[in-house]
């Protein structure tokens, strides 16, 4: 494996990497999706994105485990649906490859992936109108199961506490942007009502 001990990320840069690319990857989401955002500027954001995974999961063999089970967990659950999507996710799985050391956390990486497959699919479900309870309403629009497996994770095994901040810096960061973008569309909607 090729080492990029050079690019090494600070430890205490994790948590902002993680809401960086969380943020990242919804405004790609949302741009080429639902046509929200510039797609110029999110064609610059793209690569960058993937630069910083890269930078992260070659030098820091947690934050590996946890992107590559965000990233297994979309592919699984059929939710890389866009070519920018799909160019990005292969180039970072080939670079990955190249430059990252499979020094993985195993179990935890089947255990993440797992729980971010169940994400995928419970939020599938209530996004298609099923009548649930406002828990697993709350619970799957939130993507909540991963969080907990990562919590557990962090309490019955020697990962540390900054990877459930990371964690959920990447979904908050995520949300917000989907929030944005809600904003955005509520507004262009309200724009087109009145013309």
């Amino acid at each position: 494996m090729i080492g990029l001990g050079l690019l090494n990320t600070p430890q205490h840069y994790t948590v902002i990497t993680f809401a960086a690319i969380g943020a990242g990857l919804k405004f790609i989401d949302d741009t080429f999706d639902e046509n929200v955002f510039d797609k110029r500027f999110a064609g610059v954001v793209a690569p960058a994105l993937v630069i910083m995974a890269l930078i992260m999961s070659a030098n820091d063999t947690a934050a590996a485990t946890l992107l590559l089970s965000i990233l297994l967990a979309v592919i699984f659950a059929g939710k890389v649906d866009n070519l920018v999507f799909k160019v990005n996710a292969f180039v970072f799985l080939v670079l990955f490859c190249v430059t990252a050391s499979f020094n993985l956390l195993w179990f935890h990486l089947a255990i993440l992936t797992a729980a971010g497959i169940i994400d995928e699919r419970g939020n599938d479900y209530i996004d298609s109108q099923h009548d649930t309870s406002k828990f697993l309403r709350a619970f799957f629009a939130h993507r909540c199961m991963m969080k907990v497996s990562m919590l557990l994770l962090c309490v019955f095994s020697p990962l540390s506490w900054l990877y459930f901040f990371a964690l959920l810096a990447f979904d908050a960061a995520y949300d917000s942007v989907k929030w944005l973008s809600d904003c955005k569309k509520e507004r262009k909607g309200v724009t087109a009502t009145e013309s």
